[in-house]
C-alpha cells in the first residue's frame, strides 16, 4: 500500500488493482475493533502497537502519508481496490476506513467484512471452510481485474 501511494505521487506505473486482506493503515489504535478484539483473537492490539513502533523511526513518521496510508489528503488516482477484513480482528476498522476514504475520493472499491473469521484467515483455508471461501473470493477478485493474467 505504501509503495502504491509513493508510485502514484511520483507519477510511476501503478498496480492494476489493490487486493488488501485484513490490512493495517493507521497508528490510531482507538477504533472500536481495536478495543473490542484487543486480546484473544489471534492478533492482539499490543502486537499491532509493537509492529508500528518497529516500522516507524520516530513520531514524525506518523505524519508521513507514505508510511501511514490513512494520512494522505487524497487517495484520488489510486488503483481500484478489493478490501477484505475479518469480523473478529482488531484491525478490521482500518480496512473499513480505507475503503470509505477510497470511495470518497472516487476510487472504485469493493469492501467486505467476513463474518465469523479472525485475522490471518488465509492460513486457515485448509481446515476452515469459511476461510477457504475467503481465500477463493480474493482469488476471484484478482481474476475479475485481469491482474492474474
Amino acid at each position: 500500500m505504501a509503495a502504491t501511494l509513493l508510485a502514484r505521487d511520483r507519477g510511476e506505473p501503478l498496480p492494476v488493482h489493490q487486493l488488501l486482506t485484513y490490512p493495517v493503515f493507521d497508528t490510531n489504535l482507538d477504533r472500536p475493533s481495536y478495543r473490542e478484539f484487543r486480546d484473544g483473537y489471534l492478533l492482539a492490539r499490543a502486537a499491532v502497537m509493537r509492529d508500528w513502533s518497529i516500522y516507524l523511526n520516530d513520531e514524525l513518521d506518523k505524519a508521513n502519508p507514505h508510511a501511514v496510508p490513512l494520512q494522505p489528503r487524497t487517495l484520488r488516482g489510486m488503483p481500484t481496490a478489493t478490501i477484505f477484513t475479518a469480523q473478529y480482528d482488531p484491525v478490521r476498522d482500518d480496512g473499513a476506513a480505507y475503503a470509505l476514504r477510497l470511495r470518497e475520493d472516487g476510487v472504485e472499491t469493493e469492501y467486505r467484512c467476513w463474518e465469523r473469521l479472525v485475522h490471518a484467515a488465509f492460513q486457515m483455508a485448509n481446515v476452515i471452510p469459511r476461510a477457504r471461501e475467503f481465500l477463493h473470493s480474493a482469488t476471484d477478485a484478482l481474476k475479475r481485474t485481469g491482474a492474474s493474467s
